[in-house]
């Protein structure tokens, strides 16, 4: 074609994504992947590493790419991988196929020699994998290749081992290492964050990791990392019904917090709200759109997301009362959308919210009205909630109403307003509330918590049960 290929630097050359990309090297190991997905490929890459480096021990991790191709190419796939040291397997990234016993990536194990076979292992989860292959090659062979070979979602895993190598099996090093290139600039990821002040209870220590995705891939990244690195995971919203204890989270606490998390869109009599939407921002477009239902919203210090996660509720209503659908990223990190009707929900509690992660919400109205009634409405449910509920920082209503009876009338009737223990101290306007004063603490909050409980028993009989959250904790830990 006329070009002079002589005057090109192919060193500026990057290479393509997942082709022979080298993750780490050192005098002991080096870690690579390919997108290897066809025997013939297979062969063409692993023949390259062992001609490279013909004293290396080659370590194969392997996973089979859609369960059709498997089943066709089970005995060409076992050759080419026998010339592994030792073969790693995980399990067939299916892709858009339906499942196929035949196409797993047991199939081709038995066509494997038994040298391979007898130890070549299906792994279901990183960590495990991890553990396989931290030890380092002894003997004669000084170093080893770990090779990451297929075309399903594998190169998160090898990404993520790469990442403890570099990081020399510190976690939090690797953890934020995996991360460097895969979050947007709109996201904000920090490392030992003060969450005190992003609660409204305004108590509590540190969260090891702190994120505020930008964008849903950001989430899904995130979302993903804390499995890999086995961090426990929380959302936080806006911290509202939250405490957070004074030696803080050991893991990755997460708010949707930005434009891209609180959009909120008119749909005929019905809003779409992102689940980063404050309440009270719902409650003022549904007004302005002359929709009817929202005007409880207006006072509760919450996002729609915590109002899933806890069927928020205030003045007669509940949020799930709105709710037509949900869409949801779920625990296996697939998103769907479920109707409010196949909802598990309860009082203050939804179990899909709980175990998976509200993403937006179709929420319906009662109808059309004059936004000035409307209006008027939310400002005698103000009054009535400021004339009823403290202005001080508290994290709301501190216990669950025990059956038909009121937490707040069963505190009163035991002389406990006005009830403290340093700076925590027990609503005078509302006994369900505990206020902090300035400057309490989280241990301060929960030990006035077990005095209210044991003296309500005491006189009574009944047992409070705590209507907010210990951030990472069970109350069972501080109660029993």
């Amino acid at each position: 074609m006329g070009v002079d290929l002589s005057k090109v630097d192919f060193s500026l050359f990057p290479g393509m994504e997942r082709r022979q990309s080298l993750l780490f090297e050192s005098e002991q190991r080096m870690i690579m992947e390919d997108y290897a997905h066809h025997p013939s490929e297979v062969r063409a890459f692993l023949a390259q590493r062992r001609f490279a480096a013909p004293n290396d021990l080659l370590r194969v991790v392997f996973q089979p790419h859609r369960f059709s191709r498997t089943r066709a190419h089970a005995k060409g796939f076992a050759e080419e991988l026998s010339v592994a040291d030792e073969l790693h397997l995980i399990q067939t990234y299916g892709a858009f196929e339906d499942f196929d016993a035949e196409g797993t990536v047991e199939a081709l194990s038995g066509h494997l020699p038994p040298r391979l076979r007898e130890d070549a292992k299906v792994y279901e989860d990183f960590p495990e994998l991890r553990t396989a292959l931290r030890g380092k090659p002894r003997g004669k062979l000084k170093r080893d290749q770990v090779l990451f070979v297929g075309a399903g979602n594998l190169d998160s895993w090898a990404h993520a081992f790469a990442s403890y190598e570099k990081s020399k099996d510190d976690r939090d090093k690797a953890f934020a290492d995996y991360l460097a290139n895969r979050l947007s600039p709109a996201c904000d990821l920090r490392f030992k964050e003060s969450m005190s002040s992003k609660t409204t209870m305004r108590v509590g220590g540190e969260a090891l990791w702190y994120a505020e995705p930008g964008t849903l891939e950001d989430l899904l990244n995130l979302v993903e990392a804390s499995h890999l690195f086995e961090l426990p995971r929380a959302m936080i919203g806006r911290g509202s019904n939250l405490i957070i204890p004074d030696d803080g989270y050991a893991g990755l606490a997460l708010r949707l917090k930005g434009s891209f998390w609180s959009e909120v869109s008119l749909r005929s009599e019905a809003l779409v709200v992102g689940a980063g939407a404050s309440l009270r921002e719902i409650c003022r477009i549904a007004c302005a759109g002359g929709l009817k239902g929202f005007e409880f919203l207006e006072g509760i210090p919450g996002t729609l997301g915590g109002a899933l996660r806890m069927n928020a509720g205030a003045m007669g209503w509940e949020t799930f009362d709105l709710v037509d659908w949900v869409l949801f990223l779920l625990p296996d990190g697939s998103m769907r959308r479920i109707d409010g009707s196949e909802l598990n929900v309860g009082y203050r509690y939804c179990r899909e919210a709980v175990e998976g992660i509200a993403l937006r919400a179709k929420l319906r109205s009662e109808g059309r009205s004059d936004h000035r009634a409307i209006r008027k409405a939310i400002d005698n449910m103000a009054k009535r909630r400021r004339k009823s509920q403290p202005r001080e920082a508290s994290a709301g209503c501190i216990f669950r109403n025990p059956g038909e009876e009121s937490a707040g009338a069963l505190i009163d009737e035991v002389g406990l307003k006005g009830e403290r223990e340093g700076n925590a101290v027990v609503s005078d306007v509302h006994a369900n509330f505990i206020v902090n004063e300035g400057g309490a603490s989280a241990e301060e909050v929960i030990e006035l918590i077990r005095r209210v409980r044991k003296r309500v028993k005491e006189s009574n009989g009944m047992e409070l049960e705590p209507e907010i959250g210990v951030l990472g904790k069970n109350w069972d830990e501080y109660l029993s």
